[in-house]
């Protein structure tokens, strides 16, 4: 869900999750957060990520986590606090309330990029799970982004070493 009052930033936000296979929703507001995250809560369909900007009128992004403090659910979602200011003085605030990271505004690829890697790690079993529960292993499967990827090596061998291994991933390489 990406949140923020500004249509030009959840537009390169949502471009830039969409280029990458990632179905969004967008609420331009606060009040419209809290409506798509309770009814996602309610569905048994919670986001996989909430993209809230800290700034907004009426109700900025950490007011919207205060609705949620006492519920279990919310803390499943990894937020990321977006903003335009340096977050130093509200990080044990923000924490408290379920914060998982924070993004400056303009928000760059990169930085977006690390934030779901960070979240597929996190949801991602171990080897010894993956062994004892073969659903767990269907579950990685199906959750890996697929990214394409450019293979640079002036060796032969370690070209097709490498793009075998990303292969096997379910990447598309270019060698």
């Amino acid at each position: 869900l990406i949140v923020d009052d500004n249509q030009s930033n959840r537009i390169i936000v949502r471009e830039t999750l969409l280029g990458w296979g990632i179905k969004t929703e967008e609420a331009d507001s606060g009040i419209a957060a809290l409506k798509a995250i309770k009814t996602s809560l309610q569905s048994d369909k919670p986001f996989d990520l909430l993209l809230l900007d800290a700034h907004m009128p009426e109700m900025g992004g950490f007011k919207v986590l205060e609705h949620f403090e006492d519920n279990q659910q919310i803390l499943d979602i990894t937020v990321t606090m977006l903003t335009s200011d340096d977050l130093e003085r509200n990080i044990s605030k923000a924490r408290g309330l379920g914060v998982n990271s924070y993004i400056v505004k303009p928000v760059k690829k990169s930085s977006l990029y690390n934030i779901l890697l960070e979240r597929l790690a996190s949801k991602t079993p171990t080897a010894e799970e993956l062994e004892h529960e073969p659903q767990a292993k269907q579950e990685v499967i199906k959750n890996i982004i697929s990214l394409n990827i450019l293979v640079a090596d002036d060796d032969p061998v370690n070209r097709r070493v490498a793009t075998m291994m990303l292969e096997m991933q379910n990447h598309a390489v270019t060698s």
